[in-house]
C-alpha cells in the first residue's frame, strides 16, 4: 500500500477524496480542513473544532491559506478558464510561479 501511495495516479485521487471528506466534516471552514489534513481530524476535534496549537499546523494553515488567497486574487474566474484554452483541447499547460518560490519548471528545465 505504501508503494502505491507513491504513485501520483493513486495518491492524487486518494488525497482529493480525503479533502472532500474533510470538507464535509468541517463545512465552510477551510482553515479547519487544512488543519485536519495536516494534524489529523482527531486533533481538530480534540481542540473543540479549532486549529490545534501545534506550530507546524498553524504555519501550514497560514501558508496554504496565503497561497490560496493569492491565487484567487490573481485573476477572475473567467480569466482562469480562458487561460486553460478551449474545452477538450489536449496538451494545454499553464505555468504558475508563486511569489518567493523557485519555479519547479525552471529547476527541472521544462520548456
Amino acid at each position: 500500500m505504501q508503494q502505491q501511495l507513491a504513485d501520483p495516479a493513486v495518491n492524487v485521487p486518494a488525497g482529493a477524496r480525503y479533502l472532500s471528506y474533510l470538507m464535509d466534516l468541517f463545512p465552510g471552514r477551510l482553515d479547519l480542513v487544512l488543519a485536519a489534513y495536516n494534524a489529523g481530524e482527531g486533533a481538530v476535534q480534540k481542540f473543540g473544532k479549532a486549529i490545534p496549537p501545534y506550530k507546524e499546523t498553524m504555519n501550514y494553515v497560514k501558508a496554504v491559506t496565503g497561497i490560496y488567497e493569492q491565487l484567487q486574487a490573481a485573476r477572475p474566474l473567467s480569466g482562469r478558464l480562458a487561460a486553460a484554452g478551449p474545452a477538450g483541447r489536449g496538451g494545454s499547460r499553464i505555468r504558475m510561479t508563486l511569489p518567493g518560490a523557485a519555479s519547479a519548471a525552471a529547476d527541472a528545465q521544462i520548456p
